[in-house]
């Protein structure tokens, strides 16, 4: 029997979002043809956390991601180490790498949405099954709760 107050459908329920919108972003990055070093894609993972009283999803990744996925605006260069390591990893010239930043900084960088997309697409979806989860959860804890007073009190069935 399940634990009072251990919300293990909701838990259940975590595990299979956040393995469902880490793979997915995975696979999205992978088409999106951003995978350089593999450092970012294999930085995408998740846990669930317990924060007080709640289950929280804590996602982690590389700091770039945000760039990836969101792009980079127009007047504003990467830093030119950053470039340099990205170009050696291509097979590009490092005197070619002031250039690149150069021009990212000029043009900007198109967003990929790999991880805007992943993370949000199935929301709605998410949250429906979270109330039916913490209904069920909620459920056991009643039931468990009974069984103890019926114990306690000694009634009998």
């Amino acid at each position: 029997m399940a634990n009072k107050g251990s919300l293990s459908n909701v838990r259940a329920l975590l595990t299979r979002y956040g393995t469902t919108v880490t793979n997915e972003a995975k696979n999205r990055l992978k088409g999106a043809d951003k995978v350089a070093t593999g450092k970012l894609l294999n930085s995408i993972a998740f846990s669930i956390i317990t924060v007080g009283q709640k289950l929280v999803i804590r996602w982690v990744a590389e700091d770039y991601l945000e760039f990836v996925d969101k792009g980079r605006p127009e007047g504003k260069q990467p830093p030119l180490d950053k470039i340099k390591a990205w170009a050696a990893v291509k097979g590009i010239p490092e005197s070619k790498a002031f250039g690149i930043a150069a021009a990212i900084g000029e043009n900007g960088v198109a967003p990929t949405n790999f991880w805007t997309i992943s993370s949000t697409r199935r929301q709605k979806q998410f949250n429906k099954q979270l109330e039916t989860a913490y209904g069920k959860d909620l459920e056991v804890d009643i039931q468990i709760e009974a069984a103890a007073m019926t114990k306690k009190l000694k009634i009998k069935r």
